[in-house]
């Protein structure tokens, strides 16, 4: 699944692109896709002519707002793409396509577990899991006194940094890599994480996203980008997907283990 990190290069490089520009048309290739309005036609209808003013992102989610005051929220899920050309392209699992006076923007999407959502300004409460999202963890606002006040209960730390309540957009692939840099057992409950340890690992969730995003993202099976390239952040994974291969610190095996349903690596001798 596309995290925060595959996200932003998205948003990053559909922006310049689709930002002050016109909607001509919308063609809907797969009804399941479009969660909100049920009617195609009226989604249709009200997207048709308008002017894109601005593309944006909280969480793994998409804004592409309109200026007729409706939102477009998109949500990749597994396998969704979303790819802008100045030429028609041919895709085998295309869901939606919307023509620009630019160009063309599809949303292709293999498992078709991706949604697009049309909602008012007024109506983004009723969009799942949108409005409660937690804080950015590359903002301000994501800091030591914020993760401690989060804290609560005995739940592993990992499904703890997990929680799109407490911080927004972070996904089992950067959780491994930031714990791992934290030094953190995954494993850990989470109330007993002491004051350092938050330090450590609020510093870690921001450099690892922010190096993830100079890499323009992962890339192992589906994720591209907005112009239909590959991540390199894979190149650079210190434990995700290197379960029983040897740890770049300490040389020993890293552990590979479910927490909350999600296989994670770590390693048993540098993650206290």
């Amino acid at each position: 699944m596309p995290e925060l990190p595959e996200v932003e290069t998205i948003v990053t490089g559909l922006k310049p692109n689709l930002e002050g520009k016109l909607i001509h048309d919308v063609q809907v290739f797969n009804k399941r896709t479009i969660t909100n309005p049920k009617d195609i036609e009226g989604f249709v209808a009200t997207i048709k002519k308008t002017t894109i003013n601005e593309v944006t992102r909280k969480g793994k989610y998409i804004d592409i707002i309109l200026d007729n005051k409706m939102h477009l929220i998109i949500h990749l899920r597994m396998t969704g793409q979303l790819i802008y050309s100045n030429k028609e392209m041919d895709f085998t699992h295309l869901r939606a396509m919307f023509k620009l006076d630019n160009g063309l923007l599809y949303f292709n999407d293999i498992r078709k577990f991706g949604t697009i959502s049309l909602l008012h300004q007024d109506e983004l409460l009723l969009e799942k899991g949108y409005h409660t999202l937690g804080v950015e963890p590359l903002s301000n606002e994501f800091s030591d006194c914020y993760l401690k006040e989060k804290i609560k209960g005995t739940r592993p730390v990992k499904n703890f940094i997990l929680d799109q309540t407490v911080i927004a957009g972070l996904g089992n692939i950067y959780a491994d890599e930031c714990l791992f840099l934290a030094n953190i057992n995954p494993k850990r409950p989470v109330n007993t994480l002491d004051d350092m340890e938050i330090t450590l690992l609020v510093d870690a969730i921001k450099e690892v996203l922010s190096k993830a995003i100079e890499n323009r993202g992962t890339t192992f099976s589906d994720y591209k980008d907005s112009y239909g390239g590959k991540g390199e952040n894979q190149n650079f994974l210190k434990v995700y997907g290197r379960g029983k291969e040897d740890c770049f610190k300490c040389g020993k095996k890293l552990s590979s283990d479910k927490i909350g349903g999600r296989t994670t690596v770590f390693c048993l001798d540098c993650q206290k």
